[in-house]
C-alpha cells in the first residue's frame, strides 16, 4: 500500500519516500481465519434462510425434505471454497 501511495500514477515518483519498499502481504497469517468464518457465517445465514422459505411453502411437509437439496448443494460449494481459499 504505501509504495502506491508514494507513486500513485506510477510516473517514479516518490513522496512519501517509500517507493522502493518490498511488497508484503497484511495479515496473511489471519486471513485463511476470516475465510473459514465468513464461509461457515455464510452457509448458518443460507441454511436459517432455506428452512424458513421451506416452512412458509407448505408447513404441512417436512421443512427438512424440502430444504435437504439446496443445504445439500450449499454445504458442497462451501466445502470447495474452502478447499480454494484455505488450503
Amino acid at each position: 500500500m504505501w509504495p502506491v501511495l508514494s507513486d500513485p500514477l506510477g510516473w517514479g515518483w516518490n513522496l512519501l519516500g517509500t517507493a522502493d519498499l518490498a511488497w508484503r502481504p497484511y495479515g496473511a497469517t489471519v486471513l485463511p481465519f476470516l475465510q473459514t468464518g465468513v464461509l461457515l457465517g455464510g452457509l448458518a445465514w443460507t441454511g436459517a434462510a432455506v428452512r424458513h422459505v421451506a416452512a412458509d411453502l407448505e408447513p404441512q411437509r417436512s421443512v427438512v425434505h424440502r430444504a435437504a437439496p439446496v443445504l445439500s448443494l450449499v454445504a458442497v460449494l462451501a466445502v470447495v471454497f474452502m478447499e480454494l481459499l484455505v488450503a
